[in-house]
């Protein structure tokens, strides 16, 4: 053990000793000093921390071993492999080293909720362990506002199959646990469904739940991006946009945007687009001409091409099946940048891919409500928020549930309630009123029909990725005859 006297820090070392006990160095004092691990006391210091050492290689030891038992039959061909991200950082002056798994979460659901992982079919259902027919195995709580990493059996596979076999469940015990459904936008929705065996009461002792609980699901690479720039953030945000309609794998940045003219397959015209380059994948999409194209950046060949009349100073992509991708930059600069910024970004996606840092590429997950409602208005405005009736079978299927579900409540300037049983992305209705009335004598309740102000909103729906759209809410009094 070692005391380091600048930092006030004692550092434990596990090998060769570095000197006798008690002796005073320029930088501190060697504490104890032991030749092996069988010699330090049991009871102190040096021992407890060489047997925490010893606990946690046991730890990583346990993760990297296949799932499969002795046969080797590892989940999602791990082999014995586990990948660790290592951090460094500094912290009051002192270099900190972490080391912690490829993939976290953070909850900002405004309450606990459980994290699993589907490994099959899990417990026989009835069992009484609570978890029954679950298939979610070990089980972790992630406390509300907690960031964490997954523990390491959990991304065994890799970073994608870890969130592609993850579960999430609240707190309660009336629920299902999730099945992850994918969104236009990338992200994806966790849909518990009430389960049936609840018996009538739930987690605290009241009704089961009815509805399914609903819980978006952001992935994100969990590490900054380099990359030239995208423009202003509405480009960049259009950009990103048209990258989402590629459909690639979560985590996918985009990097590299790069306007320029793309001819693919028996195309005689090349067509204008846009070349994006992300850390795995090279993509062009022409709006104008509906072509889309995209290949994995370590199985391309990428040259710069001859110039013709239709693409001049272009680069020639050979895709992965033998077809060629014509890409016209306009100018030799433009050609040559270009054509540098696809070299380095097929030899990253190379290297990574070869290397395992691709399979076990650090993701952060977000856990957040699905719909969230906010008022700032200076007098509590109640709501009623539903299911639109004129939402297709389609939309009701999807989202696992009937339309007319809603629920009510009282908002409070500047405070923020959050909905788990609806989502915005179906249409909605709105039922918003204010009851200015004194409260009266017989108790009498508010309600839409007794407000003294009161208006609705039909047909909500979410807008696109990156806008923002205003609706005008009319709240009237019934008593004036209906003026606002």
């Amino acid at each position: 053990a070692y005391w380091n006297s600048s930092l006030k820090q004692m550092t434990v070392h596990a090998g060769p000793p570095w000197g006798h006990e008690e002796r005073t160095t320029p930088h501190g004092t060697i504490l104890h000093a032991y030749p092996n691990r069988a010699a330090a006391p049991a009871g102190s210091t040096v021992a407890r921390a060489l047997s925490a050492s010893e606990a946690a290689a046991r730890m990583l030891h346990d993760a990297a071993a296949p799932s499969g038992g002795a046969d080797g039959g590892g989940d999602g061909g791990g082999g014995g492999t586990v990948g660790i991200v290592c951090e460094v950082g500094v912290s009051r002056g002192q270099r900190v080293l972490t080391l912690r798994s490829p993939v976290e979460v953070s909850n900002v659901l405004g309450r606990p909720v459980l994290l699993g992982m589907d490994e099959g079919a899990g417990r026989e259902a009835g069992d009484g362990t609570g978890e029954e027919a679950s298939g979610a195995g070990d089980v972790t709580e992630l406390a509300d506002a907690d960031k964490q990493p997954l523990p390491l059996p959990f991304t065994r596979g890799g970073s994608k199959a870890a969130i592609d076999k993850l579960r999430i469940r609240p707190d309660d015990a009336g629920y299902e646990w999730s099945t992850l459904r994918l969104l236009d936008d990338g992200s994806a929705l966790a849909v518990c469904q009430p389960r049936p065996s609840a018996g009538g009461e739930g987690a605290a002792g009241g009704s089961a739940p009815t509805v399914p609980w609903l819980c978006c699901v952001h992935v994100a690479t969990a590490v900054a991006e380099g990359g030239a720039a995208l423009g202003t953030a509405a480009e960049a945000e259009r950009r990103r946009a048209e990258l989402a309609a590629f459909g690639l794998p979560h985590g996918e940045v985009l990097l590299e945007a790069i306007s320029c003219t793309g001819r693919a397959g028996s195309a005689i015209v090349p067509a204008p687009g846009w070349l994006y380059l992300t850390r795995s994948f090279l993509c062009f999409g022409s709006s104008i001409a509906h072509v889309r194209v995209q290949a994995p950046l370590e199985k391309v060949q990428v040259h710069a091409g001859s110039s013709g009349v239709l693409v001049a100073h272009c680069v020639e992509v050979v895709l992965p099946r033998g077809q060629t991708l014509s890409l016209g930059f306009g100018s030799h600069s433009r050609r040559e940048e270009a054509l540098g910024q696809m070299r380095r970004a097929r030899q990253r996606a190379t290297i990574e891919a070869t290397s395992g840092l691709a399979r076990w590429r650090p993701l952060s997950i977000s856990l957040r409500p699905p719909l969230a409602l906010l008022s700032l208005l200076p007098a509590p405005l109640h709501v009623t928020v539903r299911r639109a009736n004129s939402a297709r079978a389609d939309e009701r299927q999807r989202w696992g549930s009937t339309a007319g579900g809603g629920e009510e409540m009282q908002l409070l300037a500047g405070e923020p309630r959050a909905i788990f049983s609806l989502h915005a992305l179906e249409p909605l209705e709105l039922a918003c009123w204010i009851d200015e009335s004194a409260p009266r004598p017989n108790g009498r309740a508010s309600s839409y029909e007794r407000a003294t102000l009161r208006g609705r909103l039909a047909a909500v729906r979410r807008p696109a990725a990156g806008h923002a759209e205003w609706r005008e809410l009319c709240l009237h009094s019934p008593a004036a005859g209906g003026s606002a």
